[in-house]
Order: C-alpha cells, then sequence, then structure tokens
C-alpha cells in the first residue's frame, strides 16, 4: 500500500511543480506589466502608477504637516516660547505716539496767548539711552523767549521727565519778520516711570 502513494507523489510532483512555476511566472509578469497599467490614475491632470502613488501621498503627509506647523504657530502663538519672550520685551518698550501726544499737549498748552506758538518739528526718542530730543521754535513775539522757559518748565513737571539739557534762549526774526525763539532739547528720561506710563499693551 506504501508503493503506490510513493509512485502517485511523484507523479504529482512534476505537473505541480510546472504549475507552480508557470503560476508565479504569471503573477510576477502581471505585477511588473498588467497591475500598474490597471492601478493607474490620473491627479491633477496627471496620469499616476501606484508607485507614483504611495510617493505623492508620502509627499502630501509632509505638506499637511508643515502647514499644520505653521498654522499653530500662527493661530496659536500662545504655545510658542518664542512668543511669550517676544511679549516680554515689548511690554519693556515705551508707546512712542502716547509720549509724542503727551509732548504735543505740553506744547499746545502754552501756545494759548499766541496761536500755535510752540512749534515743535522734531521729535526722536532714543530706546536705548532713554534720551528725548525736541527741536523746533517758538513764535510769540519779544515773549518767545519767556513762553519758551515756561514751555520747558512745563516739561520738567511731567514726572517721567528726568533732566533736561538747558538751550540758548535766543531771539531771532524770520525772513517774514516775526521774532521767534529756535530750541534743541536733550530730555534725559525716568526709564521706570516711563514705562508705567507709556507702556506698549
Amino acid at each position: 500500500m506504501v508503493q503506490p502513494f510513493r509512485e502517485v507523489f511523484r507523479r504529482m510532483a512534476v505537473p505541480f511543480f510546472l504549475f507552480f512555476l508557470v503560476l508565479t511566472t504569471l503573477l510576477f509578469l502581471s505585477w511588473i506589466f498588467l497591475l500598474p497599467i490597471l492601478t493607474r490614475t490620473e491627479v491633477h491632470g496627471e496620469s499616476k502608477n501606484i508607485r507614483d502613488l504611495i510617493t505623492y501621498r508620502k509627499e502630501l503627509q509632509a505638506d499637511v504637516s508643515r502647514v499644520r506647523r505653521n498654522r499653530n504657530q500662527l493661530v496659536l502663538p500662545g504655545q510658542d516660547p518664542l512668543y511669550n519672550v517676544l511679549k516680554q520685551e515689548k511690554h519693556k518698550k515705551v508707546s512712542f505716539s502716547s509720549l509724542r501726544r503727551e509732548i504735543l499737549r505740553t506744547a499746545l498748552s502754552h501756545s494759548s496767548v499766541v496761536k500755535d506758538a510752540v512749534r515743535i518739528s522734531f521729535i526722536q526718542y532714543d530706546a536705548a539711552r532713554d534720551m528725548l530730543t525736541l527741536e523746533g521754535s517758538v513764535f510769540a513775539g519779544a515773549s518767545s523767549t519767556t513762553v519758551l522757559a515756561e514751555f520747558i518748565d512745563a516739561l520738567q513737571a511731567l514726572p517721567w521727565i528726568y533732566v533736561i539739557e538747558q538751550p540758548d534762549f535766543l531771539r531771532q526774526k524770520n525772513e517774514h519778520g516775526e521774532i521767534f525763539s529756535p530750541f534743541s532739547l536733550d530730555i534725559s528720561l525716568h526709564v521706570s516711570v516711563l514705562r508705567e506710563t507709556f507702556p506698549v499693551l
């Protein structure tokens, strides 16, 4: 009974081997040639096979991750440590527009006798040295130097102004015959009071 089974297996081995070889060859050829043709698809007007689609998917995932990171940095800046550092630096700064507005208000309050008597032509704030530079002229006729002195006293009374370097009190006459006193003021500022008075919010 054993001999016939061995004979059957021997006779079946060759056909099974040939079948397996042919099937493997056909599957391999279909994977190389047929499968790419059957699995091609069109993406943005470009035909792609399965390998291209795998590569394209990886590129898309990388782009999505990058865009999400950029979105989080823009939409959720509070989670970025750099945002907190920049916010602290910002609070150390002074609002120049508020500082300028206060200077012009003080100048306007000393133009009651003569309209626009104190005319400021230049304002510069040096944050590194905590210095303020004002340039302009006082047009108040023979009282120009007096109005200029009063304007300087009013500035010196502001709590965030430390020292004002006194200018030369001169009276000059322009081409229209107007008498005026030019001035250039270098002002040292109280840093702590200045930041409390004009913070950048």
